[in-house]
């Protein structure tokens, strides 16, 4: 199933990890054939999420590649209709059209967004308007609960901020 020639470095590796699960006290659960049965699932989920991580990132490099190019014949396609002075076209099951969108930009110095917040005060619908992104606020909390510990503070919370809740994740790295 695996297509690639890392066959030897799995089998290094997985010395490794029979090591690993030869220090592991028996209970109950685990018994001799139990074990063998849990090294053999442990290698066979090894191996298919290895192949789906390689399929995914095959995938998503093509997938970029496309994107890539859509984009490009895109803009080509409106500076075209544009010179020709059409405003639309029904070719291949679709209709090519051009229309324009207004978009801002979020303020960049710090005084813009102080600005931009007063503003939105103002109205009455800050609250409502303004958030913090999710991997900022983790980044941000990490940051003020590694400060905090070290000043000695270990029960450091954030206002407004659930307790973080442990999740479990299995990463992988490619080994080299």
């Amino acid at each position: 199933m695996n297509n690639d020639n890392d066959n030897g470095q799995l089998g290094k590796d997985w010395g490794a990890v029979e090591d690993m699960l030869g220090q592991v006290e028996h209970s109950s659960e685990i018994e001799a054939e139990g074990k063998e049965s849990a090294n053999a699932q442990l290698t066979a989920l090894a191996e298919e999420i290895a192949v789906q991580k390689r399929a995914i990132e095959k995938a998503e490099a093509a997938l970029k590649a496309v994107k890539t190019s859509f984009e490009s014949d895109k803009k080509q396609m409106l500076s075209l209709l544009e010179a020709l002075k059409i405003d639309s076209v029904k070719m291949f099951g679709f209709t090519f059209y051009t229309q324009i969108m207004e978009s801002v930009k979020t303020p960049k110095t710090l005084e813009e967004k102080r600005e931009l917040f007063e503003y939105l005060k103002s109205l009455g619908i800050y609250e409502e308007t303004v958030s913090v992104n999710s991997q900022t606020l983790n980044s941000l909390f990490k940051t003020m609960s590694q400060k905090a510990a070290e000043e000695g503070i270990l029960d450091f919370k954030m206002p407004g901020v659930e307790e973080p809740t442990p999740v479990p994740e299995l990463r992988l790295r490619k080994i080299s």
